[in-house]
């Protein structure tokens, strides 16, 4: 399958735009689309379409004409990871078992962090810390992203004497620091999205299936029941001996 995401103008999902699709510069191999800018459309192929050497050359062409004076008016555009060639090689029974496996996997983590939690605070708190844990590694890839884009000005320059540039790069190094601390530590946990994957017909492999349950089922478990058992053995626990 081709699988095709595009944008054009204001990106209304209310209308629909012509785009031709020509595969191989095959006059026979024409297909005239219509598509909703920002929705997910599928173009069934064949293995027909690749040619002996494994290659597949595609051509589009947007069918929406240009204003005279704007040359730019609806041109039509997409994003990183947007335009796919999409193969079959596995059933979806397996890949559904192997996306259950790593659902399982994120909450027997969460599980962990929540016990760790409860060894030093009280159930509901250490139930909330536990959920913001999991919220923070599900923004992380996000906040991954827009860190690409944000940042202090370089030290260098900083004027020194000026307080106000000063106090704005600290804060804006203070707040870059925790961003990047969030994504280094929970981030694995917010970019394992087997139901995202399963929903996209994506495949998930064995090896992410083992790589995810060492990753998060033994380190992130284990650290976090080791910290709990620190934790409890230094505790003080009373014994009622039902008298008195």
């Amino acid at each position: 399958n081709l699988r095709y995401r595009f944008h054009i103008l204001d990106d209304s999902e209310h209308d629909e735009f012509p785009a031709t699709f020509i595969f191989n510069d095959d006059p026979d191999a024409v297909d005239n689309r219509l598509y909703v800018p920002t929705v997910a459309h599928s173009l069934p192929l064949t293995t027909d379409f690749v040619r002996p050497d494994g290659t597949l050359k595609l051509t589009i062409i947007n069918e929406v004409r240009a204003v005279p004076g704007r040359p730019d008016y609806g041109s039509l555009n997409w994003e990183d990871g947007d335009l796919q060639i999409l193969y079959n090689v596995s059933t979806f029974e397996w890949n559904f078992f192997r996306a259950m496996l790593l659902s399982w996997v994120k909450l027997a983590a969460l599980a962990a962090i929540g016990i760790a939690c409860a060894t030093f605070l009280s159930f509901p708190v250490a139930c909330l810390l536990a959920f913001t844990i999991a919220a923070a590694g599900l923004i992380a890839p996000y906040l991954a992203t827009s860190l690409e884009l944000y940042g202090p000005i370089p030290a260098s320059a900083v004027d020194w004497s000026n307080v106000g540039m000063v106090v704005t790069f600290l804060f804006e190094s203070f707040i870059e620091g925790i961003a990047k601390l969030i994504v280094f530590v929970v981030g694995g946990f917010g970019t394992l999205r087997p139901t995202q994957a399963l929903v996209e017909g994506r495949l998930i492999t064995w090896g992410d299936v083992f790589w995810n349950l060492f990753r998060l089922g033994f380190l992130w478990s284990a650290l976090s029941l080791i910290i709990g058992y620190l934790v409890m053995r230094s505790r003080e626990l009373a014994v009622y001996s039902g008298q008195g």
